[in-house]
């Protein structure tokens, strides 16, 4: 049974009810009933049914209907039991016939909304306070014949007693069972706004084409330019950034669900499948797709068609749409395949949650068993000891296979951490804080770097606990540092950077260094991800520092979405012309090569790399002339490590007898194990380094 918390006491209910439950005859409409305990042992969950509803009508211009909002709804007890879903049902809404169990069950997936919004619906016979957008949810399964005909609805906010801090506890380890033996997950994505209705008509438009052949599909595209060819970009991009797709607990239900899973919004229906394959479809720029054939047509008919739709086009911004690579990845997991850490801890971070504790339970499901299995989900914790459980479990599980790279999500590289008063100093600095978001080197489609050259960790905890001791290279220390490239470049700054003491040289001779420089510029990659070949020595012509590269004055296009560099690349260089690095100005590095005279594309695409590689970045140089790419946060003095298993090098700041870990970085030149491959006896260069 239910129990409706005093919280609610004092707010609005609908129709301009005021909530009151203090008051005797509302105590009586809003009646606080007690849950029956789950039990534990038979594996049991509660379901909602859909009982009878009450004799009252609605009319509306559509006619008459029984009124929804009065639908009566039974609560009742029922074995988890491994239901299979059948893929081949004609209505992913009804995917849920010819079971075994007497009572299949569909698991939504949803946001809470604002707490606030509050609305009710009648369970047992009880007028039940939920919030409004879990109503709405409701009102759209209810108009399904697989809810009308009985099959069952789980519900967090319903179907787990939220007041009882043990069952909670106990369905935290359960979520995985219960949305993998969901008949299929529904995803309420809200009421239709925005060119939802447009957007959803264009992802199953295109999924039916695409099943008729390339003909049909190209048809099908024409037609659907011509007539959205400038709104269904927005109205696309609208759809992606609903609140839905920022909210944490929905990570590990859509990974549950699989590519069946029902996607609604308002009236509307699609499946998970249908609407990734779309948005990937359209990212024109990736290296791979999971379907090429589709990409291709898409990629023929948006390139050869109209150009004010190819314009519009290029107005997407496509880091809004990557966030489904990010779920298509964690997806995969349901079907055997590897997990990619770097998506799950670069999303986890990015959602949005009530409660810090739920960055740590709400993934749960997608950890692997032998991380999750050393992880107790207690409510009682504090986020300090809840998070440190995280980081040692995975810590003890993936460096006991040799891999530290989870040390790389440590430290303070996000927009906030110029902010002296964001920093929890309270946790070990080998703890990622998931309540920070920050600026990873390498993204989550591009190979990592190895620093270590393939050696394997080797660590332990010491001092309780507290600190954790490594095996690795203590490179070199900061000597100098240039100004950040960041949105507060501008010309009234005073430059910020601060010249290195020393002239040394780790390259050999000038041509090395500016080599080392042009690389270090670009994290030696191109915009793929790829190495950078020679060509990106072009981003040191000396064109970039001329007035026709500051604004007004537009850049070429290069047909990217993410085209060209941004204006204050030049801003940067100007401010920074004269910070030394290797005896020299880094000014006095750029030569006339006569780039723009080849053709501007080439030229621009690197500088397009450089661009997202230097966000947020300082450029530095080290005692030994080791050329440098450093978070925002660094300082001279910070110290360059190589840790083994730990693919890119790390910041790290003395302390006392240890060190704190400030960020990943990079350095030219030890990227790829080049540090060991030097060595003819590394392990007598290993050191013990302590992060406390």
């Amino acid at each position: 049974m239910l129990k409706l918390f005093k919280r609610w006491g004092g707010l609005k209910a609908p129709d301009g009810i005021h909530l009151n439950l203090d008051a005797p005859d509302e105590q009586e409409l809003y009646s606080k009933m007690e849950y029956r305990p789950l039990e534990q042992s038979d594996c049991e969950i509660r379901l909602l049914r859909f009982a009878q509803p009450d004799d009252v009508r609605e009319c509306t211009e559509d006619g008459c209907r029984t009124a929804s909002a009065f639908a009566n709804w039974h609560l009742e007890h029922n074995e988890l039991r491994n239901y299979r879903p059948n893929s081949n049902a004609a209505n992913p809404a009804d995917n849920c016939r010819d079971k075994a169990s007497s009572v299949p069950f569909v698991a939504l997936s949803y946001t809470w909304g604002e707490e606030n919004d509050l609305d009710f619906i009648v369970i047992d016979g009880f007028n039940v306070i939920v919030q409004s957008n879990l109503k709405r949810a409701l009102l759209a399964l209810w108009a399904t014949s697989f809810v009308k005909d009985g099959g069952g609805v789980w519900i967090d906010a319903v179907c787990i007693d939220q007041g009882n801090k043990v069952e909670v506890d106990s369905c935290v380890k359960r979520m995985k069972d219960i949305y993998r033996q969901a008949a299929n997950v529904v995803v309420w994505l809200g009421e239709a706004a925005k060119g939802s209705d447009e957007a959803i008509d264009f992802i199953n438009a295109v999924s039916v084409s695409r099943n008729l052949g390339s003909e049909s599909l190209l048809a099908c595209l024409r037609e659907a330019f011509a007539i959205y060819g400038i709104t269904i970009w927005d109205s696309l991009s609208n759809l992606i950034m609903r609140d839905y797709w920022s909210r944490l607990w929905i990570i590990q239900e859509l990974a549950m669900g699989g590519e069946d899973s029902t996607i609604i919004c308002g009236r509307k229906v699609t499946t998970w499948k249908k609407l990734y394959q779309v948005y990937e479809s359209f990212h024109l720029f990736k290296t791979s797709y999971s379907d090429p054939h589709l990409a291709s047509v898409v990629r023929q008919e948006l390139q050869s068609g109209a150009r004010t739709t190819y314009e519009a086009y290029q107005d997407v911004r496509l880091w809004q749409w990557e966030k489904c690579d990010d779920f298509q990845n964690l997806l995969d997991v349901k079907q055997g395949l590897k997990l990619n850490k770097r998506h799950l801890l670069y999303r986890c971070r990015l959602a949005q949650c009530l409660k810090p504790v739920d960055k740590v339970y709400g993934i749960m499901s997608l950890l692997e068993p032998a991380i999750a299995e050393r992880i107790i989900p207690n409510h009682d914790l504090s986020i300090g000891e809840l998070y440190m459980d995280f980081a040692k479990a995975w810590i003890y599980v993936e460096g006991g296979n040799g891999d530290l790279g989870f040390l790389v999500q440590c430290g303070e590289s996000g927009e906030e951490a110029m902010n002296s008063d964001f920093s929890d100093e309270s946790l070990p600095s080998w703890v990622p804080d998931l309540r920070k978001q920050i600026r990873l080197q390498v993204n989550n489609f591009q190979p990592e770097y190895d620093a270590p050259n393939g050696l394997a960790a080797s660590f332990t905890f010491v001092r309780d606990g507290s600190v954790l001791s490594v095996k690795g290279v203590l490179l070199d220390r900061i000597d100098g540092m240039s100004g950040t490239r960041h949105w507060d470049d501008d010309w009234a700054n005073v430059s910020d950077f601060k010249n290195a003491k020393n002239c040394a040289n780790a390259y050999g001779d000038s041509a090395g260094f500016r080599e080392a420089l042009w690389r270090a510029l670009v994290g030696d990659r191109d915009r793929r991800g790829l190495g950078a070949d020679a060509s990106h020595e072009c981003i040191l012509d000396v064109t970039i520092f001329g007035e026709e590269c500051a604004p007004p004055n537009p850049c070429p296009s290069t047909g990217d979405t993410d085209e060209s560099f941004k204006w204050n690349i030049h801003l940067w260089l100007k401010r920074n012309a004269l910070f030394t690095l290797g005896g020299r100005t880094l000014q006095s590095y750029y030569q006339d090569s006569g780039v723009l005279n080849f053709g501007s594309e080439p030229y621009y695409r690197c500088l397009g790399r450089m661009t997202t590689w230097m966000w947020s970045r300082r450029l530095a140089v080290t005692e030994k002339g080791y050329v440098g790419i450093m978070p925002r946060v660094a300082q001279t003095g910070d110290v360059v490590a190589i840790i083994l298993g730990c693919s890119c090098p790390l910041l790290l700041r003395p302390s006392s007898d240890t060190f704190r870990i400030v960020a990943e970085c990079y350095v030219q030149g030890v990227m790829q194990g080049e540090v060991f491959q030097q060595l003819e006896e590394e392990h007598r260069h290993l050191v013990d380094i302590l992060i406390s």
